[in-house]
């Protein structure tokens, strides 16, 4: 029989964009194990898709005050990933949130989380997270280096458009604001070549120009350019 018999909990489960082959439905169907295992009563279940640096979380926050303020005796995870990917400056907040209730990893087994092994085994996977956030930086920097500079692509917040034959205003082809949102400048002639290409206003707008596509269709509505934009794509795809 294991210590935890009938004792209650509560699970949080997590994952992100960085977080490959994982899901929360993974996470869960392992906890649900764990409890069953441990007999131990699953009270609930809180799950959400977001970075593990993010710091509070929604479905976190929820946990841990359902955690603290009912007769859950834990908060069980998959792994300290889950609960944040930066221990040092997050864990000692949780804990404090948590007050004299505990935290169990599935993936610790029997282990107390706060006893010496299990503080190696965190400490352990704490430096592994930093060291894969820094590969993850790198390749997201190169990555973002290469749109901008090779393959001449709008990176960073998503751009505004401006369609004009007045470029007066705009020197350089473009505008920033405060150094962070870009004014893309095109002349109509150079919009309507992308018709002429056949590429309709979403294509443009998502793989060309990298703005949502309502921005481009406001553009052209703007500019008087909706019908002849789609006459010619018309046109072109007849």
């Amino acid at each position: 029989m294991s210590d935890l018999e009938g004792m209650h909990a509560i699970g949080y489960c997590r994952v992100s964009t960085d977080d490959k082959g994982q899901t929360t439905a993974q996470q869960k169907e392992e906890i649900t194990k764990w409890a069953s295992a441990h007999g131990v009563v699953m009270d609930g279940i809180y799950e959400e898709d977001v970075s593990g640096t993010v710091f509070p979380r929604p479905a976190l926050s929820l946990a841990l005050v359902t955690v603290a303020t009912t007769s859950a005796s834990m908060l069980v995870c998959y792994d300290q990933s889950r609960l944040t990917r930066d221990a040092d400056a997050h864990l000692p907040l949780i804990k404090q949130m948590l007050g004299n209730k505990v935290i169990r990893y599935v993936v610790n087994g029997d282990l107390d989380p706060d006893n010496m092994a299990t503080q190696i085994i965190d400490h352990i996977k704490g430096i592994t997270n930093k060291e894969e956030r820094k590969v993850l930086s790198v390749k997201t920097s190169l990555k973002l280096q290469h749109l901008r500079d090779i393959e001449g692509v709008h990176v960073g917040r998503p751009a505004v458009i401006v369609i004009t034959d007045d470029l007066t205003k705009y020197p350089k082809g473009y505008i920033s604001t405060e150094g962070k949102t870009k004014t893309l400048v095109y002349k109509p002639e150079q919009v309507l070549q992308f018709a002429r290409s056949g590429w309709t206003p979403c294509y443009v707008a998502i793989k060309i120009l990298r703005i949502p596509p309502a921005t481009f269709n406001r553009a052209l509505e703007k500019a008087g350019l909706t019908e002849e934009y789609r006459s010619i794509l018309k046109e072109v795809r007849a």
